[in-house]
């Protein structure tokens, strides 16, 4: 396991954490779900990925987003960071940037 790995494993476990209720061990299936936010910023920063996540009305939507544009656009470059709830992304379909609560993503589509 390189430092790459052990930093996006240290990432993905504070995710969890700001995703549980509680103070014990985060479950197996939060960590699942970190480790697939992580995936998702990470491929979003290399291009267009197409994923579903449940919008503020409980709609399920599928959308196309990327963070290629994001330094250009807010001159700085995007950041992870677990203490935030939201993931921005540009919206394909839109034209526009968004911002989706992390814990109301469901998965990336492949």
């Amino acid at each position: 396991m390189n430092d790459r790995t052990l930093d996006l494993e240290g990432l993905a476990l504070q995710y969890a954490m700001q995703m549980q209720t509680g103070d014990e061990k985060p479950s197996s299936r939060l960590m699942f779900k970190a480790r697939m936010l992580l995936r998702l910023i990470c491929e979003m920063k290399q291009g267009v990925v197409e994923f579903r996540h449940i919008d503020r009305d409980g709609i399920v939507q599928r959308t196309c987003g990327s963070l290629q544009q994001y330094e250009h656009d807010f001159r700085t470059p995007y950041t992870i960071n677990p203490e935030n709830q939201f993931i921005v992304y540009y919206d394909h379909q839109v034209g526009g940037w968004r911002a989706v609560k992390a814990e109301n993503v469901l998965e990336i589509i492949y």
